[in-house]
């Protein structure tokens, strides 16, 4: 049980980076540049990706305990 409460914990350390980078990438350094156009249109997709992954598994968790 321990060990999925720190991946779940390891899950919303890297959704909170992912959001700090995708506000580092809007400097105006780097909105000019085109990758940085791609980068912060995937980055909502990949958070409702891992959204959707760790509720799957934290209810299938829940229903298994």
């Amino acid at each position: 049980m321990k060990n999925r409460e720190v991946k779940y914990i390891w899950i919303a350390i890297a959704c909170a980076c992912l959001l700090i980078v995708s506000h580092l990438l809007l400097f105006k350094h780097f909105i000019e540049q085109s990758w940085a156009e791609y980068s912060l249109a995937v980055i909502p997709f990949v958070l409702a990706a891992i959204a959707f992954f760790a509720l799957r598994g934290a209810i299938k968790a829940n229903s298994g305990a």
